[in-house]
Order: C-alpha cells, then sequence, then structure tokens
C-alpha cells in the first residue's frame, strides 16, 4: 500500500467515525453494529470510485500523450500545421 492509498484509507476511517458520533450527538445512542459497517462500506465505495475515475483520467491523458509522440516523432508541432489552411480548399 502506498502513501497516498495509505491516507485514503485512514481519511475514510476517520470519515466513518465522524459519521458515527454525529449520529452519538444527535440521538445520544451510537449506532448499531450494522449500521457503523453499512457506513463504512458506502464511504469505502464513495473512495474507491473517485480514486478510480482520477486513476482513468491519468491513465487518458498518457494514452493521448503516447499517440502523439508517435505521429510526431518527437516533433513541437505535427507536419500538418505547417501547411497553409487555403491550399486545402479546392477552387
Amino acid at each position: 500500500m502506498n502513501e497516498d492509498n495509505y491516507k485514503s484509507t485512514k481519511e475514510m476511517m476517520n470519515s466513518a467515525s465522524k459519521n458515527r458520533l454525529v449520529h452519538e450527538e444527535k440521538g445520544g445512542v451510537e449506532l448499531p453494529l450494522l449500521d457503523e459497517v453499512r457506513n463504512l462500506i458506502i464511504t469505502a465505495r464513495r473512495t474507491a470510485a473517485q480514486n478510480i475515475n482520477i486513476l482513468q483520467v491519468i491513465t487518458n491523458f498518457e494514452i493521448g500523450r503516447l499517440i502523439i509522440e508517435n505521429e510526431q516523432s518527437g516533433k513541437i508541432n505535427a507536419e500538418y500545421g505547417k501547411i497553409p489552411i487555403f491550399s486545402f480548399q479546392k477552387v
């Protein structure tokens, strides 16, 4: 488990603990075990979905970068950018 995953897991656990405290303050009664487990699972799923979304964005960005590098052969600009627009038009 890397440092970021550890922090996310720790934050998730703290969030679940805070939720329990809020419920205890409202009714003065501790949540039953089943409710605590349910809240922990819901929080874990939410955190996992957010992390997966972030990973998907980074992966898509890297795929695009690799395609651009391959297509342009390391050049800053693509070759088609040097051709004037009017040369594409046929009269």
